[in-house]
């Protein structure tokens, strides 16, 4: 927790002046929300986001001032990104990819391939979950939003 908290300081810290800024400071291990920037084989720029739902998220939005106080969330979620910093990450060889599929109603979880998502970024603005071992990106799975 302690690692989070100083990264998200050092993140904060790189993003004064409102330009995005991209850092090499890697972020801890775990499943991370956010969005991809830009990325190349090897690598992506990833820029940390929330993922909030139900009561939490409303609390949230409400504070912010995205909704009025009992105003419920647009679709159950709010998914704020206050920072504008960003982390270059390298990622894995053959990450795992799921993508999101629209054909006769939306479905996560449809195996996708890493060069198809890079192809794609321009087109596919969507947040992404990245599951991070050891520093280094291993899975990307694209986040359903209506």
């Amino acid at each position: 927790m302690r690692t989070a908290v100083l990264l998200a300081a050092a993140l904060s810290l790189s993003a004064c002046g409102g330009a995005r800024h991209s850092s090499t400071a890697a972020l801890i291990d775990g499943h991370r929300f956010g969005y991809i920037r830009s990325a190349t084989e090897t690598s992506v720029i990833f820029d940390p986001a929330d993922f909030l739902t139900y009561e939490y998220g409303q609390t949230v939005a409400a504070r912010d001032g995205a909704v009025k106080k009992g105003q419920p969330l647009v679709d159950d979620y709010y998914a704020p990104n206050p920072s504008t910093a960003t982390a270059t990450l390298p990622v894995a060889k053959e990450p795992q990819v799921t993508i999101v599929k629209c054909d006769a109603g939306c479905r996560q979880g449809f195996r996708g391939t890493w060069a198809a998502i890079i192809r794609s970024l321009h087109s596919r603005p969507y947040p992404w979950w990245l599951t991070i071992r050891n520093g280094v990106v291993t899975a990307i799975d694209e986040q359903y939003v209506p």
